[in-house]
């Protein structure tokens, strides 16, 4: 009973923090990464966070010069982490 509880938290972990960089990162970025390596289009985050696409952007941005991981690696690397979870 035990080894399912702890992949479960695993798993939420990397859905709180995909990309495993929630110390590097502010609220704010994390939160825009988390949507972005959800899927989320960023004109969908920016509607959904109520800034302009070029916020967004911006964040991206500085979550790639932060992390290293560009906005289309942030899905590619969730999921690379959501795979070591479940092992």
């Amino acid at each position: 009973m035990t080894a399912p509880i702890n992949k479960l938290l695993a798993i939420r972990e990397v859905l709180d923090d995909p990309i495993g960089m929630k110390d590097k990162l502010s609220d704010r970025e994390l939160e825009v990464a988390r949507l972005r390596a959800h899927g989320h289009m960023p004109k969908q985050i920016a509607a959904q966070l109520k800034v302009k696409p070029g916020t967004v952007w911006m964040f991206l941005d500085r979550v790639r010069m932060k992390t290293g991981i560009s906005s289309g690696d942030l899905t590619r690397k969730m999921m690379e982490r959501l795979e070591e979870a479940l092992q």
